[in-house]
């Protein structure tokens, strides 16, 4: 019974202490609505939803123009502007951890003119000195051998300056890089070494962050990359079965499972997967030899929304 209690304190205590670093997982929206004349539009409803969660926030513009929105999971959002006497318009962000993203709309007068307008968001944040790059799950679902399990190829193929050398990812140079589930570190240094840690199947959107690192985030970091997995909110009682086989009589079997309630307050995504290989390291010489793997892995993810602003989640 002692030894019981002890377990239970010292999971508390690991909870409790991992806490502070959630706020890695979230960012700021701020929204600038003009006018034709770029004269700021007052009184606004703004209103930002996430693709692939329930999350939504509402917010009316001040008298400059501006609504701010805080502490937002990162993630792509669709923001949604109305005004009375103007046509509304919708965009597609965004939100990176630790940052304020900045988006201006532009209002036309209903009624008036009607206007096929073309925006291009930005995908560099000019108000932050680091590079930061979002991998979504469409990213991976569409790009080849993105979605492989045991592979990288989800942020070579997406990052610019990330390679794959001697069986270490390398980012800006260096392979010096460090992982984060939901903004918390993992505490593992093999994970910048020898193949994938995350199947890329589990993945619901990748932050990828080069240049302009702060101390917080480790010692020398060439990267830091933020996984956001699946949640079970994209879908209602879903289910997939994938499973390969290749050259070097590589073999994959994912099997995953998601769900949530009525009211969206609970949802939970479940995966298990194995992997067989006769090719487990990635060597430069000719033939390969010695270098047969194999790997099981599982993962969970359970998450409870009280409300907008209180949600409890474990991975």
């Amino acid at each position: 019974m002692r030894r019981l209690r002890l377990v239970v304190m010292a999971a508390a205590a690991w909870l409790f202490a991992a806490a502070p670093l959630l706020a890695q997982v979230t960012g700021g929206v701020r929204v600038t609505v003009r006018d034709a004349q770029e004269f700021a539009i007052a009184d606004a409803d703004v209103t930002i939803k996430a693709e692939a969660s329930p999350v939504t926030r509402t917010a009316r513009t001040s008298t400059q123009g501006e609504a701010t929105f805080p502490a937002v999971p990162l993630g792509r959002y669709v923001v949604t502007v109305t005004s009375p006497g103007f046509t509304s318009a919708d965009r597609t962000i965004s939100v990176a951890s630790n940052v304020t993203t900045p988006l201006q709309i532009t209002l036309a007068v209903a009624g008036i003119v009607e206007t096929a307008e073309v925006v291009a968001t930005p995908t560099v944040n000019p108000e932050s000195t680091r590079t930061a790059t979002m991998v979504e799950r469409d990213d991976i679902l569409r790009d080849p051998s993105a979605d492989r399990s045991g592979s990288l190829t989800m942020i070579t193929n997406n990052s610019p300056g990330s390679y794959m050398l001697h069986d270490h990812l390398h980012s800006r140079g260096g392979h010096g890089v460090s992982w984060e589930i939901d903004g918390v570190p993992v505490p593992s240094s093999a994970m910048a070494a020898v193949g994938s840690q995350f199947d890329p199947k589990d993945v619901d959107s990748l932050e990828v962050n080069r240049g302009g690192l702060s101390a917080a985030v480790g010692d020398r970091p060439y990267g830091v990359f933020n996984v956001v997995p699946r949640s079970g909110f994209e879908g209602h009682r879903f289910g997939d079965v994938t499973a390969t086989y290749g050259s070097y009589q590589t073999g994959n079997l994912h099997v995953a499972l998601g769900n949530h309630s009525e009211n969206q307050k609970f949802a939970f995504f479940a995966s298990g997967s194995a992997n067989r290989t006769d090719r487990g390291l990635e060597r430069v010489q000719i033939p390969v030899v010695h270098d047969g793997a194999q790997s099981y892995s599982g993962f969970l993810s359970l998450i409870y929304s009280q409300s907008t602003h209180d949600q409890f989640r474990l991975v």
